[in-house]
C-alpha cells in the first residue's frame, strides 16, 4: 500500500463507534442476568485455571532445575539473589547517570 493511499484511508475513517452502539450494548448487557454471566466466567476459569496453574509450576520447576546453587538456598536461587560475602557487602558501585555506565 503506498503512502498516498493510506493518508486517504486515514483521512476518510471516522473515529468511534456507529450511532447507537451504546444504547445495542446496554440492551444486551441488561438482557443477561446474573446467573447467565456467573456461570460464563466460572465456565472459563475451570477451563483456564488448571492451564496456568500447570503452566506456573512447569516454569518453576524450570528455574529451580535450571539455578546454580553455589551454597545458595534454593529460594535465593530462583529469586536469582547472589550470594552475600563480605567483599560484595562492602563494594561501593555507582551508577552514572548521564551515560548508564557503571563504575566502582
Amino acid at each position: 500500500m503506498s503512502d498516498d493511499a493510506l493518508e486517504e484511508l486515514l483521512r476518510s475513517s471516522v473515529p468511534g463507534f456507529d450511532a447507537g452502539f451504546a444504547d445495542r450494548v446496554v440492551e444486551r448487557v441488561e438482557g443477561l442476568s446474573v446467573d447467565e454471566t456467573a456461570r460464563a466466567v466460572s465456565g472459563y476459569f475451570r477451563r483456564w485455571a488448571p492451564l496456568a496453574l500447570a503452566a506456573s509450576l512447569v516454569l518453576a520447576a524450570f528455574n529451580v532445575v535450571t539455578t546454580s546453587q553455589d551454597g545458595q538456598s534454593t529460594f535465593d536461587a530462583v529469586l536469582g539473589l547472589e550470594p552475600v560475602s563480605v567483599q560484595s557487602a562492602y563494594a561501593i558501585t555507582v551508577l552514572d547517570a548521564d551515560n548508564g555506565e557503571v563504575g566502582r
